[in-house]
């Protein structure tokens, strides 16, 4: 029998086009991609082609352009075909931790990027959400109820191994 997915493939875009229309706030994307592009900058590399994945937020694609970028493929949860050229820099944003096989897209990433291409990313992983987490069990408790309201989350040494596995050179996982 096939194993159970973790996740609803299909609800992943449903669930973006609703924050959009109700003008969600992605605060929490807009400060990952913010700090990736501060680390981005410390690299002598200068990267000319980039993948984005995650949300597609106004103005990323003029701050990518804006460190060097002019070659760029945008791939999130209304696209997800991977880009046809092997970028030099992978930028990702709030979406690993939603990947059904991260093994193997990690695998599939790492083969598709430019030798010596630098992949930096940003996701809920860990002990993330510690407070909201144990106000909803607490919730739950109260009503007698036991349900998971987060996916399984990623341990940033279990990250650093998948990392390794996938054949990253030099792999770093920073919290």
């Amino acid at each position: 029998a096939a194993p159970v997915p973790l996740f609803d493939a299909s609800l992943l875009p449903v669930r973006h086009a609703r924050a959009r229309a109700l003008n969600g706030d992605y605060f929490l994307h807009e400060r990952a991609f913010a700090e990736c592009l501060d680390r981005i900058a410390t690299v002598r590399k200068r990267f000319e082609s980039a993948w984005l994945l995650g949300p597609d937020r106004p103005g990323w694609r003029e701050r990518l352009s804006s460190i060097g970028v002019t070659r760029l493929a945008f791939n999130g949860p209304e696209n997800d075909e991977l880009p046809t050229f092997a970028a030099e820099l992978c930028v990702s944003i709030g979406i690993l931790d939603t990947i059904e096989d991260l093994p193997a897209l990690l695998v599939g990433l790492r083969h598709l990027l430019a030798p010596g291409a630098l992949f930096i990313g940003a996701f809920a992983g860990g002990k993330s959400l510690p407070m909201l987490r144990s106000a909803m069990a607490s919730a739950d408790r109260t009503e007698g109820l036991a349900r998971p309201h987060f996916h399984p989350l990623i341990d940033p040494a279990s990250f650093g191994s998948l990392l390794a596995s996938a054949g990253f050179a030099d792999p770093v996982v920073d919290v």
